[in-house]
């Protein structure tokens, strides 16, 4: 690839819905009978004025801005927009005025920023009928359209799609398919997250289905307050092994400095992130509770002594 090589930036583009759609009683044609039958909600074909105002500034002879409302046109395959440019450049409307008419049909226009329409693009964007302009005056501006940002909606949507898509993901690390319709469930971690959400089911499948609901509806929720929980404990865990409150003996973690065991973690082989996640895990279960008050207690209790020290 060249060094000189420059990606082209993608044109911008926006979407134009009419402010003042209304339920009309009328199906459109094409969807009558259908499941998905569309409403009329505006005319077939409405113009907006091709002139209009928006707001300008000039700097005056002491360097200070002024602002003022300036006329701006629409005139079709135009790039500039400014009425006073216009003259100044000989630039006259067309000859059939019907050339320059904006028509937005059936309430909604998408407009792309590029080749013969990127005057159209920019009127709409700056004039003042447009209700997202914030430079408008609130009390003489006529709102006739809205316009909403397709990429930066599509972000927004794409943005809700990865984050449903990571809640899933961490799902899937609730269970361990083991063949067909048999299924190994990580029940210390399903039973903490149905205590952190109130969520009430009987057995380990309708348990991580309720789960799976829940994460759906709440994806952001779900993933900020699992990851919290679950990093605080397994936080915690480690603080205790550094300080000397709890020690791995094979599967078994115990207290140190007195005789008293916490959890048998199984009869499998395992690393020691996979001890101390196994641990915290059942610190974040009814079951654990107790255990986790007591070690919590003993953690601080070290943090004290070390500080002293």
């Amino acid at each position: 690839m060249p060094k000189d090589f420059e990606l082209e930036e993608k044109p911008k583009v926006i979407f134009i819905e009419l402010v003042d759609q209304q339920d009309s009683g009328f199906i459109q044609e094409d969807t009558q009978g259908l499941p998905t039958q569309v409403q009329l909600r505006a005319p077939t074909v409405r113009f907006i004025p091709n002139e209009g105002r928006r707001r300008g500034v000039k700097v005056d002879d002491k360097g200070k801005k002024i602002y003022y409302n300036e006329a701006i046109r629409y005139i079709k395959n135009e790039t500039i927009i400014s009425k006073d440019e216009q003259k100044r450049l000989g630039i006259e409307p067309s000859p059939e005025k019907r050339e320059d008419l904006i028509p937005i049909e059936k309430g909604y226009a998408t407009i792309v920023r590029e080749g013969a329409a990127v005057g159209l693009f920019d009127y709409i964007m700056d004039v003042f009928y447009n209700e997202d302009n914030h430079l408008k005056h609130p009390n003489k501006a006529t709102k006739i359209f809205r316009v909403l940002e397709v990429d930066k909606q599509a972000e927004e949507i794409n943005e809700q799609e990865m984050i449903a898509a990571d809640a899933l993901t961490y799902i899937a690390t609730l269970y361990d398919k083991l063949g067909k319709n048999q299924y190994k469930y990580k029940e210390d971690k399903i039973n903490a997250i149905c205590e952190l959400f109130a969520i009430v089911a009987e057995t380990m499948p309708t348990k991580t289905y309720a789960i799976i609901q829940f994460a759906k509806k709440f994806p952001r929720e779900f993933l900020v307050k699992v990851q919290k929980l679950e990093q605080t404990a397994i936080t915690e865990v480690i603080h205790g092994l550094e300080l000397s409150v709890i020690r791995f003996e094979k599967n078994m973690a115990e207290y140190v400095s007195k005789d008293k065991v916490i959890k048998s973690l199984g009869t499998g082989t395992y690393s020691k992130d996979k001890q101390i996640e196994m641990l915290a895990d059942y610190f974040r279960t009814p079951d654990g509770n107790t255990a986790y008050t007591e070690f919590r207690a003993e953690l601080e209790a070290a943090k004290e002594k070390a500080l002293k020290n």
